[in-house]
């Protein structure tokens, strides 16, 4: 019917979409103030998942930093050190990664990657270092891992074989804000059970849309992942203009996108990515407490437990719903 579809932002840096806004205050009251005009909030926003990629906002306990994690509308956080600052790695950043994961809404070590496509960027074998420390991280945490990779063939190259040898296939990977060959989910350990496609504005990019598209048609359902990538991109809607913001309300537009690639309804669509994202945070589906002390007795990280709980909760019925294979169709029996 026409009832009101609830639905998350996977991928965000906040602090930066407050601060290009020159806001301050939570995410709720951003939602409804005049700073977000640009871009509208479709209704059933419930809230998102955060990145600190930022070297300073690692390496420091910012009140700002604080008070974000501590928003209700806050559901995750992914901490890294994002390759455009893999300069600045160190062991003591190392240290603060390592702290951040204690907090209660840390769930993965991300926003790291191999990225040599932007102007500047560092040389691929310096990037290397800060990446393969991250992977590292995750593996002995044991927790799901959010990787940008882009670049030429000898990026994707380097990304494969350091994951290969640094990342368990049997724990989840999110290929964060996909911008890369089509081949790639299919050439890494883990696929397709434990690999994510992480999809991004740049799906409504015209130079863009035929690559990430052919990607996301590909992709079973349950194993994509929305992202507004706020502020970096701009949805294609807004023009790209310089004075647009980009903020989490973005993401909706993604997923009316992902419902026109799969032929389904943006409805369906849109719970299921919430469910997806859901059952990777251990406060939405498990009490805190309980999961954090089934942790301690079982070793498994909390995403790993949800995973069953996010094969039984999709929509549909039989197998299609919990995992059609990679080229199969996801179009509904009524072809919605």
């Amino acid at each position: 019917g026409g009832d009101i579809v609830e639905w998350l932002d996977g991928y965000t840096q906040l602090a930066k979409v407050f601060s290009s806004a020159s806001f301050r205050g939570s995410l709720a009251s951003f939602v409804g103030s005049r700073k977000s005009e640009a871009m509208q909030f479709p209704p059933g926003f419930s809230g998102c998942v955060m990145a600190f990629t930022d070297p300073q906002e690692i390496a420091t306990e910012a009140p700002e930093t604080l008070q974000l994690l501590q928003d209700d509308m806050v559901k995750g956080a992914f901490f890294g050190v994002a390759p455009r600052h893999a300069a600045s790695w160190s062991p003591e950043l190392l240290a603060r990664l390592r702290a951040w994961m204690e907090q209660p809404k840390g769930f993965a070590v991300g926003g790291c990657g191999l990225d040599t496509s932007a102007p500047g960027a560092l040389p691929l074998e310096d990037q290397m270092p800060c990446f393969v420390a991250q992977v590292r991280l995750a593996a002995e945490l044991r927790c799901p891992l959010g990787v940008v990779v882009r670049g030429q063939e000898d990026v994707e190259d380097a990304a494969v074989a350091l994951l290969a040898e640094g990342f368990p296939g049997d724990l989840p990977l999110i290929l964060l804000n996909f911008d890369a060959s089509e081949e790639l989910p299919g050439r890494l350990k883990g696929f397709p059970e434990n690999v994510w496609v992480g999809v991004s504005p740049k799906v409504g990019f015209a130079k863009l849309a035929r690559r990430i598209g052919s990607v996301v048609f590909d992709t079973p359902l349950d194993h994509l992942w929305l992202s507004s990538d706020s502020p970096d991109t701009i949805p294609a809607s807004l023009g790209g203009g310089r004075r647009s913001v980009s903020h989490p309300g973005g993401a909706h537009e993604v997923a009316s996108k992902i419902a026109e690639i799969k032929g389904l309804g943006e409805p369906e669509v849109l719970e299921a990515l919430r469910r997806t994202i859901q059952a990777f945070l251990p406060s939405e589906t498990l009490d805190v407490a309980s999961g954090r002390a089934a942790q301690a007795e079982q070793g498994p990280p909390v995403a790993a437990l949800n995973m069953a709980a996010l094969k039984t909760a999709l929509p549909g019925d039989g197998p299609a719903s919990g995992g059609v294979e990679a080229g199969g169709s996801d179009v509904p029996p009524e072809g919605s």
